[in-house]
């Protein structure tokens, strides 16, 4: 069975580090109104008197669908590369305003990375299956998996697009 990265990450002192950044990310909203931190980890860490490897690790279990269901809030990641202290790390709780602007930029930013690394993936299979030879079963499924990611990248097309809208 293969354990999910909440699974992997999940222990009660990556959740109390969580909590210590969440604090962080309240003070900045009671402080400018959104909770958005412009921090890179080394900056959260020096402030927390942890590691940037301590909060990288706590801010990518805040960051999964199962600790938000668990915990009701969590943080949206502000993309690969991208610099905490330009783009900002969101704090969204349930019941509760985001900051709306940033985060509908994050999202779409966020599904352009997805989208690139599924049709990356899409052309993958395409390439393992060629090397199956024709007629195989495995390259049969290589093209039918190929295939399905066609169209979930034309999901998320449609997705990303819609939240451009909002």
């Amino acid at each position: 069975m293969r354990l999910s990265r909440y699974r992997l990450l999940d222990s009660w002192a990556r959740v109390r580090l969580a909590r210590k950044v969440r604090d962080l990310a309240l003070a900045e909203k009671a402080r400018t109104g959104k909770p958005v931190l412009y921090l890179t980890h080394y900056q959260i860490g020096r402030q927390l008197g942890e590691s940037q490897q301590t909060v990288t690790n706590a801010l990518r279990l805040a960051k999964t669908a199962e600790f938000w269901h668990e915990w009701g809030w969590g943080f949206v990641d502000q993309g690969n590369g991208r610099d905490g202290s330009q783009f900002g790390l969101i704090l969204v709780e349930k019941n509760a305003p985001a900051a709306d602007g940033e985060l509908r930029d994050q999202i779409g930013f966020v599904g352009f990375g997805q989208l690139d690394h599924l049709r990356g993936v899409e052309a993958y299979c395409e390439q393992l299956g060629l090397s199956y030879g024709p007629g195989t079963k495995k390259r049969k499924k290589c093209v039918q998996i190929s295939q399905q990611l066609v169209g979930i990248c034309a999901g998320l097309e449609s997705v990303i697009d819609d939240t451009n809208d909002l």
